[in-house]
């Protein structure tokens, strides 16, 4: 997972390992290569589909600051309130990578109110 991330240690052996047993487990890797199979199946119906009906909902692309790969495929199906937010310094696994970046900008996104946890 080097190859697709840029924080170090942001990818444990131990999140490695819960991976491989999960996808490793029956019917693992049928969801990915389910999405993956119908992006390539349908990918020119689902665009006649996105022209013919954009989207019009408040949206918001993220992405890393290196690529506006997110951006582009949004603003080719958006018609309305799209945003963009690059996260810096991360790869393609920006959950893991960024975790507190990402959700502040989801809670800015959405309008959700700032709070604090007695944790």
């Amino acid at each position: 997972m080097p190859a697709a991330t840029v924080v170090g240690d942001a990818v444990t052996p131990r999140d490695v390992a819960e991976l491989a047993r999960d996808y490793a487990g029956e019917g693992g890797w049928s969801g990915a290569l389910a999405l993956y199979g119908s992006m390539l199946r349908e990918a020119e119906a689902i665009r006649a589909i996105a022209k013919d009906v954009p989207l019009t909902i408040p949206t918001m692309a993220i992405d890393r600051t290196e690529s506006d790969y997110t951006l582009q495929k949004l603003q080719a199906v958006h018609r309305g309130r799209g945003r963009a937010h690059a996260i810096e310094g991360v790869g393609h696994y920006i959950a893991m990578e960024a975790p507190e970046k990402l959700a502040a900008a989801l809670l800015a996104f959405f309008g959700a109110p700032s709070f604090e946890a007695n944790l």
